[in-house]
């Protein structure tokens, strides 16, 4: 059996087969083009997500992308953009990077610039 601390009530919980696990991931910030490390990062969790789903676990992952940040203001300011086209050209590139990886997309991405007034 696989057991898996739940991050909700910090206990060790047996999974059971057939059931959806709800996986939310922290993505990049998206102000500059991705690393090593972020490649590192997230083939890691590519490979436990398909470790659990080829042992009939359902994984539905969400992948929250910071495109509001200091970092993404400054490097506009610095090109001479606004920040969602900083922010909206490394976010691309961070996804085409990671599908040459053959890194499995989450199912739904989050960006913070859409969960603030």
């Amino acid at each position: 059996s696989t057991r898996l601390v739940n991050s909700i009530t910090h206990q060790k919980e047996e999974l059971k087969i057939g059931e959806t696990l709800t996986w939310y991931t922290c993505g990049p910030t998206v102000y500059d083009h991705a690393h090593v490390g972020h490649a590192r990062a997230y083939v890691a969790l590519d490979i436990v997500r398909r470790v659990l789903e080829s042992q009939g676990y359902v994984v539905f992952q969400v992948m929250g992308v910071t495109d509001v940040d200091d970092k993404i203001i400054a490097r506009a300011k610095q090109q001479g953009v606004p920040a969602h086209a900083v922010a909206s050209e490394h976010e691309r590139g961070f996804l085409l990077d990671m599908r040459t990886l053959n890194v499995a997309p989450a199912h739904a991405l989050t960006r913070v610039s859409e969960h603030i007034a």
